[in-house]
């Protein structure tokens, strides 16, 4: 299991805040910068990210619940046959959002008890009940 804990002089959890039974507030971690690959074999650099923050505010948050192992995946499509074409389907959900006037900013994070990694950060909303799985995201 992957663990990521805040290195700043206090020690916070990444966690989610209960708004009302059917909203919570999360930290969302976008995405660690640096020269080095990310563990999808991308790299993004701290100009790149800063420039990707500026764009956050306001987005979706969405995501693929594989029910074979009751677990979120990567961003999945499906290749559908209608009518004898081939047609690309997205696969994900929409299971929140970052506020239009989210805070955007950096900040550092050991991984897995080793890996110090600083990270774009911001605020979104998971809606709760919208989908079976949902309450997965905040617990």
């Amino acid at each position: 299991m992957h663990i990521s804990v805040p290195v700043d002089n206090v020690m916070e959890f990444v966690n989610a805040t209960k708004i009302s039974p059917l909203i919570s507030k999360v930290l969302i971690k976008v995405c660690y910068v640096g020269q080095d690959p990310n563990r999808n074999g991308t790299v993004i650099t701290k100009e790149v990210a800063t420039k990707l923050g500026e764009n956050l505010p306001g987005t979706p948050i969405v995501g693929y619940y594989n029910e074979k192992t009751s677990d979120f995946d990567a961003h999945t499509r499906d290749v559908v046959i209608e009518g004898g074409k081939f047609k690309m389907v997205d696969m994900t959900k929409p299971y929140g959002f970052v506020d239009v006037g989210a805070k955007v900013w950096f900040q550092k994070f050991k991984d897995d008890g080793q890996d110090e990694r600083e990270y774009l950060c911001t605020e979104g909303y998971i809606w709760n009940k919208i989908y079976e799985e949902s309450q997965r995201i905040v617990d």
